[in-house]
């Protein structure tokens, strides 16, 4: 703590000495939403400068705006046939250009104006397609929230129906499904679990490899999503990386949570409209544990290191050439003698290596083949690697081992995308995805002295996808979106067709009604087609015929814009799962309660009987960023229930049942070029549901035995935290620098995770979340 307050002190002692007024060039394009050609003669201004800032674009879309004061501005847009969109909280600093690409959306009417305000609009492509369960982030709300550790998935567990399954990992529960459910899109591909640590088949990890540095604006959708998504569940995020600085060379270092990290980005040639955009973090963890900053891991030390490159190389007559990338390594060792009892990555008796590796590389074509149709391929490959050695320990501290992972999955992915504006009122989209997944799965478990294989597996196989998505506007207040997503796996021919369908009714300029429905799939991971059963010589995988599992998905929403900035949103959902993997034999297991571990389950002769649902209300207040500061207040309130082969209605391993959060910051400036900000985050949560532990069968063999008669039949108590963020903003002529600390459980609230098994003592040990912990950061833009 005492390290934590000098640093604080070195973050503030440079108080503002000069009053000279910085300034920043702000520049962009200007695309139509929906066939995103460009509006040449479109007029963008900065609201409330003096003298007025504004320009028109150019043949191309572009305008650029030069000498924009610092700070957080609202720009205007207006076109003659699209009515104006105002673009609230664009926020300048020195050292680096802001960039601000605007979609605009055609008018149906154009009788009377229509203006548009803040970035969560319908003006948006991604959002007109997803009328319900939906919002766009930036990466500057990344780095906004107290406890978020510039990490979109802990960002988003402040929204209304999003929880995290605990401190330690990023994994989200999205209305009671298991993370599992979560599909990670980059750049139009479906991307492995972008997090370091992170296992084969999972969506989180303690560590994630995005690094909101090269973060544009971006998608998350929580439900009865569009066509074009597929292959998931529970949510969607829609990443998309920026492209560089087309005019001029800029840099970018920064030093915390997430490792030392140096970036650069600018033209590729001089004079030219190509671009890069490169960046690498290596972890630091040995020396911020020297601080005295406790990791969550014992004594345990995590390494990882991670790179993100786009390259976006613009033509004259051929379109418009991208290639990205994002590829991360990670590894730690957990030894016994260095555990902390009531750490739950750790355990006295167990010693553990894993180590994880992940990427994706690829490349885009978008071909127009004029102002209303274009052509997008994008051909990628990605692939992640896992290894896990675990070894027990007996009293005398010697090793045995009890489980091997040595695994890998790889996939070659062709995204094939038609989009065509037909007219103002009707937009067609159609999309054909073809995957070669190529895997080599080997694990093995200690069982009664011997190893027992779980999977050993090496080839191929094929899965197909193809959407279909239609727009229709009938008016200015009423927009219909249906469509169709159909799958294939070929490794057991099983398919699927899911009809979507949701719109958008504006009762009046302040007030709309949405509703989303549709079907929605998921394959089962792949390890477990593949597990083995009785003798390995026989090979027998009794799993490989097994269905994707189904959820049919119904969302009601009404959002309201209040004066001053405020809006509410309120939406009621219902899912019916259903197809889900359980036992043969009465049990309670359930696929559906899975999704934050390592490794995928041995379960064997698995059938598709299971089902589940969940329902649920959600609540958000939230004030946009102006007059120096924000407001979001989310609460839901849900269930989560599931039936194993037993037929007995039971809670999921998801059901908290209740969230509220409840976030603010305000913005003090300081002088003419500084600024310093106070967000304030608090979260309640419901008891996580958890399986008793029966003491005596553990006692008799030895290993902690779960009672799955009483599955997920008890609550911890209900989780309580507080975060505290302090954040230092330093503009100069030619750089920004910024700190912040994190004060993460200011309280030191000791929130329960749930019960280990301790077999050298014979008794139960209380495992609890991370408590106080502080997250110092420092970035430089120059």
């Amino acid at each position: 703590m005492k390290n934590v307050l000098i640093a604080l002190g070195l973050m503030l002692v440079q108080l503002p000495g000069h009053s000279q007024l910085l300034t920043q060039t702000l520049k962009g394009r200007v695309i139509d939403n929906q066939s995103k050609a460009p509006l040449a003669g479109a007029t963008v201004v900065v609201l409330n400068s003096s003298p007025l800032i504004g320009t028109t674009t150019d043949e191309h879309g572009v305008y650029r705006l030069t000498n924009v004061p610092l700070g957080r501005q609202q720009i205007r847009f207006t076109y003659m046939g699209y009515g104006e969109q105002i673009i609230p909280n664009v926020l300048l600093t020195s050292g680096k250009e802001m960039v601000l690409d605007i979609e605009a959306g055609e008018d149906i009417s154009t009788l009377k104006e229509v203006t548009v305000k803040g970035t969560d609009n319908p003006t948006n492509a991604a959002l007109s397609y997803a009328a319900s369960s939906s919002r766009l982030f930036n990466a500057e709300e990344t780095r906004r929230f107290a406890g978020s550790r510039n990490d979109p998935s802990r960002m988003a567990a402040n929204y209304a129906g999003v929880v995290s399954a605990n401190d330690a990992r990023n994994d989200i529960i999205i209305r009671g499904n298991s993370p599992a459910g979560l599909l990670w899109r980059l750049e139009g591909v479906d991307i492995p679990n972008p997090n370091h640590f992170g296992s084969l088949t999972g969506t989180g990890g303690p560590v994630s490899q995005i690094n909101n540095n090269v973060l544009d604006r971006s998608l998350f959708l929580t439900g009865a999503f569009p066509a074009m998504y597929g292959n998931a569940t529970s949510g969607v995020f829609d990443l998309r990386f920026r492209n560089g600085n087309a005019e001029k060379r800029e840099y970018v270092g920064q030093i915390g949570f997430n490792g030392f990290e140096l970036g650069t980005e600018g033209p590729i040639k001089k004079g030219g409209r190509s671009s890069y955009l490169i960046n690498y973090r290596y972890s630091a963890p040995a020396l911020l544990q020297g601080l005295g900053i406790n990791f969550g891991t014992g004594g345990a030390i995590p390494y990882y290191q991670d790179l993100s490159l786009k390259l976006n190389i613009p033509t004259k007559k051929a379109g418009q050439f991208t290639v990205f990338g994002l590829a991360g390594s990670s590894h730690i060792t957990f030894k016994g003698s260095l555990a902390d009892t009531t750490n739950f990555y750790t355990d006295p008796y167990t010693n553990v290596t894993t180590q994880n590796r992940s990427g994706v590389l690829g490349a885009t074509h978008t071909y127009f083949w004029n102002r209303s149709t274009f052509t997008k391929l994008v051909i990628a490959y990605s692939g992640i690697q896992t290894g896990i050695l675990q070894d027990s320990l007996n009293q005398a501290r010697q090793a045995f081992p009890q489980f091997r992972d040595h695994s890998w999955q790889g996939k070659l992915t062709a995204h094939l995308t038609f989009n065509r504006k037909i007219n103002t009122r009707n937009t067609l989209i159609l999309g054909l995805i073809t995957n070669q997944v190529t895997a080599h799965l080997v694990d093995s478990v200690l069982v009664t002295n011997r190893f027992r294989t779980i999977r050993n597996f090496s080839g191929q196989t094929l899965f197909y996808q193809a959407y279909a998505q239609y727009q229709h506007r009938f008016d200015e207040r009423l927009t219909l979106n249906t469509g169709f997503y159909t799958q294939l796996l070929a490794l057991n021919s099983h398919y699927s067709f899911e009809p979507r369908l949701n719109m958008r009714y504006a009762l009046n300029p302040t007030t709309n009604l949405t509703f989303g429905l549709g079907r929605h799939s998921q394959m089962q991971p792949l390890g477990l087609y593949l597990n083995q059963a009785g003798n390995p010589a026989e090979n027998q995988q009794t799993n490989r015929n097994l269905d994707f599992t189904y959820s049919d998905q119904v969302v009601v929403g009404y959002e309201h814009q209040l004066p001053a900035n405020w809006r509410v949103k309120l939406e009621s959902y219902y899912q019916a799962i259903s197809n889900v993997p359980v036992e043969r034999i009465a049990s309670s297991y359930s696929l559906l309660n899975s999704g934050t571990g390592y490794v995928v389950t041995d379960r064997t002769n698995l059938v598709n009987s299971g089902t589940g649902r969940n329902y649920g209300v959600e609540l958000t207040l939230e004030r946009t960023y102006t007059n120096g500061y924000y407001f979001l207040g989310t609460a839901s309130l849900f269930n989560s229930q599931y039936r194993g082969s037993d037929g007995i209605l039971r809670a999921t391993a998801y059901a908290v049942n209740h969230v509220a959060n409840l976030l603010a910051g305000k913005e003090l400036r300081l002088g003419t070029r500084n600024v310093l900000a106070i967000d304030v985050r608090t979260s309640w949560v419901g008891g996580k549901p958890y399986t008793p532990i029966d003491i005596v069968a553990s006692s008799q063999q030895h290993t902690e035995v779960d009672n799955p008669a009483l599955a997920f039949s008890q609550h911890t108590n209900p989780y309580f935290r507080t975060d505290v963020k302090l954040t230092y903003r330093r503009n100069s002529v030619r750089a920004m620098q910024e700190w912040f600390i994190d004060f993460q459980n200011i309280t030191n609230a000791r929130n329960l995770y749930g019960f280990q098994y301790d077999n050298q003592r014979n008794r139960l040990v209380s495992v609890y979340q991370i408590g106080f912990y502080p997250n110092l950061n420092w970035r430089i833009h120059f």
